[in-house]
């Protein structure tokens, strides 16, 4: 080896040179055969295991560098047959150099490397093979290329326009994306502060300027302005330009700017129809006579109107932004407050009416609908008040009751008074005119039996005084039960409706009545009178007007928790009636007022064809 060595020393090579390389280098003979290799070699050929177990010190010296190409197998077989075809190309004269580029990965990382082949004319050696570490300009290759790729990656799909500028010369470069903003062709307007002064809006030119320039100063960190650009079809488009310095030359001066351009003309378009909104917004509630509130959850006032103001005799400086509340009725509070808990997302509206000190001192009734506005997990946001002044409302709503109460109270007397004299006038009836009556008819009678003769006139005259005296009383009872019936006071409430019905039907033998009653009463004059007239009624509508075939009718009591209740319910199949249809008669109005009078109420259902129904709940003490 040493021999050899010395041999190629005088064109350059010494073992001490060779050693000293960090390349690895291994000399080849004419067939291929490494015949020397360096330090550098033996440390490469001992990691990767170059020849073999059989090799000498494991060099490989002694190999066929060719053939061992060759061999190799697997995913590197190619490379490794490109090796060996250039390394046998230069042994044998038909070039003078061979490179190559290869991976060669250690256990614990990624390494790549450059074969490099060249002829020698010395004896013995016909060539040299370099291997040479090249991982750390591939993997900065690989990295420049990744960024490369990435860059570009973004470039084409951006929808932003990318510019770089030299200010120093007006020049500069303008993306695809950037001539696309703008309708113009990079072959027609290359890019130039000319051309952007063309573009941008004149209105906009001096404001545009002025924010570069402050940059190039170095006033601000970043140029970053909104303007307006006119396009090759002389649209005009709304744009956020942005941009910073990223070279200065020694002196300070700019040489080199980047940014971005962005069309934001969608977003210009939504905030002036958010802009024309609000405009709208605001004259609407400055407009209503209503007052109108914003509120934050926690009670900060964020917007009111003038009507507002003027009601409670505020400024704007003293209730935006604070917690200051309108002055509510001590005795409204509790109610307030449940009613603004029950806001909910399924519930976004609350109506409450209250009391408030108005500004000039007055107590007002006000109705407050209050609008919950909710985040998407559902948490309370804001409430908007929109108010009312009801004053006037709850004052007549309050005569309107008073007038109420004054004629329930009126008619319950008149119907008291009424009763009263229907039972006085039915005992004059059967005080004075029945006996009366009943004396006609003895007389009568006297007379007839003193002649024998029935063709008597006399006995005839007798006998048509005795038949009208029967006539007259017998009208009179019928009038007598009208106006009060004596088996209201002699056999109850049940027994006078039973009786009543006895008679309906004398008139009307083919409808079927039936009466389902239960164990009732005892109940007081008032109560029973009152009752009996409404079925009464019922009774005499249906009678006269229903066309019924039959009538049900039902009393009993009820429990509702720790209240007693009357029941009656009269049902008929008649002909029913429309219930919207205008009325003249005053029968129904009666009877809602005797329901009303004992503190109960009256339940009127019925249609064309299908029958009537009249039911009334009364309370009863306990």
């Amino acid at each position: 080896m040493e021999n050899l060595l010395r041999r190629i020393a005088p064109a350059g090579w010494d073992l001490a040179v060779l050693d000293a390389v960090p390349y690895q280098i291994a000399l080849l003979d004419a067939q291929g055969v490494i015949v020397a290799v360096n330090a550098a070699w033996r440390r490469f050929a001992l990691e990767n295991g170059v020849g073999g177990a059989n090799a000498p010190a494991c060099t490989g010296v002694g190999v066929d560098y060719p053939a061992l190409c060759d061999a190799v197998q697997g995913a590197s077989a190619e490379g490794a047959a490109e090796a060996a075809a250039g390394i046998r190309a230069v042994l044998g004269r038909q070039q003078t150099e061979f490179r190559r580029e290869y991976s060669c990965d250690s256990p614990d990382r990624q390494r790549w490397f450059l074969m490099t082949v060249v002829a020698l004319d010395q004896a013995d050696v016909a060539g040299m093979v370099i291997h040479t570490d090249v991982t750390a300009r591939v993997l900065e290759r690989l990295r420049r290329r990744e960024s490369e790729i990435r860059l570009q990656l973004a470039l084409d799909t951006t929808l932003d326009g990318i510019w770089d500028w030299d200010p120093s010369t007006g020049q500069g470069y303008l993306s695809p994306s950037y001539y696309a903003m703008t309708g113009y062709r990079p072959e027609d307007e290359p890019g130039s502060l000319d051309f952007f002064r063309r573009l941008v809006h004149p209105d906009d030119w001096p404001h545009v300027m002025a924010t570069i320039e402050a940059h190039l100063r170095g006033d601000t960190p970043v140029s970053d302005i909104e303007y307006r650009m006119t396009t090759a079809s002389g649209e005009i488009r709304w744009i956020r330009g942005r941009g910073r310095v990223v070279e200065r030359d020694a002196a300070g001066a700019p040489v080199r700017m980047l940014g971005l351009v962005t069309d934001i003309t969608a977003r210009k378009r939504v905030e002036r129809a958010l802009h024309d909104s609000e405009v709208r917004y605001r004259t609407v509630v400055e407009d209503q006579t209503e007052i109108i509130c914003r509120m934050g959850v926690d009670g900060t006032i964020l917007f009111v109107n003038e009507v507002y103001l003027r009601f409670f005799g505020k400024t704007v400086e003293e209730v935006v932004g604070s917690t200051w509340h309108p002055v509510a009725h001590p005795d409204d509070l509790p109610m307030i407050e449940a009613r603004l808990a029950e806001l909910a997302v399924n519930r976004p509206v609350v109506v409450i009416e209250n009391r408030v000190c108005a500004g000039d001192g007055s107590w007002r009734w006000m109705q407050f609908v209050n609008r919950g506005r909710f985040d998407g997990s559902g948490r309370l946001k804001e409430i908007q008040v929109v108010g009312r002044d009801v004053t006037e409302r709850h004052e007549l709503e309050a005569g309107l009751r008073r007038l109420l109460d004054e004629n329930k109270r009126l008619a319950s007397g008149l119907i008291r008074q009424q009763e009263k004299e229907r039972a006085g006038l039915a005992k004059e009836l059967h005080d004075e005119l029945s006996q009366q009556l009943v004396a006609i008819r003895a007389h009568a009678g006297a007379i007839a039996h003193r002649t024998t003769d029935p063709l008597d006139r006399t006995h005839l005259d007798a006998q048509a005084i005795g038949n009208a005296a029967r006539d007259i009383y017998a009208i009179s009872h019928r009038l007598m039960e009208g106006l009060r019936p004596q088996a209201l006071d002699n056999a109850g409430l049940i027994g006078a409706i039973a009786s009543l019905a006895s008679q309906r039907l004398q008139s009307r033998p083919d409808v079927r009545v039936r009466l389902r009653a239960a164990t009732v009463g005892p109940y007081g004059d008032e109560l029973r009178s009152n009752l009996f007239r409404i079925v009464q009624e019922c009774l005499a509508n249906a009678f006269q007007h229903g066309r019924i075939q039959r009538i049900r009718i039902f009393v009993g009591e009820r429990r509702s928790g720790t209240r007693r209740w009357l029941s009656i319910v009269v049902r008929d199949d008649g002909i029913g009636m429309a219930l919207d249809a205008p009325r003249t008669g005053y029968g129904l109005i009666i009877m809602r007022e005797r329901a009303r009078n004992l503190g109960g109420r009256l339940d009127l259902r019925s249609r064309p064809g299908r029958g009537t129904r009249v039911a009334v709940e009364i309370p009863l003490p306990a």
